[in-house]
């Protein structure tokens, strides 16, 4: 009897123990659970960034040594506040940074980096250097592009007199994928066009925004194909013939005219590239910025 009652003591103890340590086990904290998530930060100046081949880690918007990622007496820091756009076009504020590189207090280089938003905050994605030395003027997000201005001055003679004149340069970033790169014209005459184009009748026509030039699009030009496929996809629910927004590289050859009719081969657009297609821009919006 005391054997059998031994016997069914240990059991129960032994039963006792398990439930308790499947208990612990299941009623870890949320806290404790979620020191082994990776969590997006709230802002893009704590997110890391891919540069040169090294993940660099910004801690409000500064990133130093190789705690940091990057080689000792190396320091990267975001010179102006994020900006934001979207560069997607899923309708999110995505983020740049324009970021000053420096070694040992020396010389600063300058840096174009991204973060893209999701529903978790900012994740970090690859930063490139910029060709030229100075502080661009402005950063910003138009049509789904990375456009980076600089402000030049040169001299002019007005009546005899010598006059500073200051100009603007844009460069143009795009996110490839998942990576941001420089984009723009690449040939002697080349530039960024914005404006609308149409397919009709197996023609394809592009008019420039704030003009009433209308230029038919040579079908020799490298994205024929890709522009009457785009065209096609964007326009399946609407009225023929419905001009859509775009962003080309390309040159433009031939006169101006101020009728919409008088187009012929002399006044063509030979486009080398299709930089984007914002569903939400327009000539219209263009002019109001």
């Amino acid at each position: 009897m005391n054997r059998t009652l031994l016997s069914v003591l240990l059991v129960a103890v032994l039963f006792v123990v398990g439930f308790i340590f499947i208990y612990r086990g299941v009623s870890q904290t949320a806290e404790e659970q979620g020191t082994t998530l990776f969590r997006l930060p709230e802002s893009p100046l704590f997110a890391s960034f891919q540069i040169n081949e090294k993940e660099v880690q910004l801690t409000d918007g500064i990133a130093e040594g190789v705690d940091a990622g990057l080689e000792e007496h190396v320091r990267m820091e975001a010179i102006v506040p994020p900006v934001y756009g979207d560069i997607t076009g899923d309708a999110r504020d995505d983020a740049l940074l324009l970021l000053a590189h420096s070694e040992n207090g020396g010389e600063k280089t300058y840096y174009i980096a991204v973060a893209l938003k999701d529903e978790e905050g900012f994740l970090g994605m690859n930063a490139i250097p910029l060709e030229r030395k100075e502080v661009p003027a402005s950063v910003v997000v138009e049509d789904e592009l990375a456009v980076v201005t600089y402000a030049d001055e040169t001299e002019v003679t007005e009546d005899g007199v010598v006059v500073a004149e200051q100009t603007y340069t844009q460069v143009y970033f795009a996110l490839v994928g998942t990576t941001l790169q420089a984009v723009g014209p690449s040939r002697d005459g080349e530039s960024v066009l914005r404006g609308e184009y149409v397919f009709s009748d197996e023609l394809a026509f592009f008019t420039p925004c704030e003009s009433d030039v209308r230029y038919s699009i040579s079908p020799l030009s490298h994205s024929y194909a890709a522009l009457e496929a785009i065209y096609i996809e964007r326009t399946k629910e609407v009225e023929p013939n419905t001009p859509i927004y775009i962003v080309l590289i390309g040159s433009s050859t031939g006169g101006f005219s101020e009728s919409e009719e008088d187009v012929d081969s002399t006044q063509t657009v030979d486009v080398s590239a299709i930089v984007a297609v914002p569903k939400d821009s327009s000539c219209t919006i263009e002019a109001t910025q």
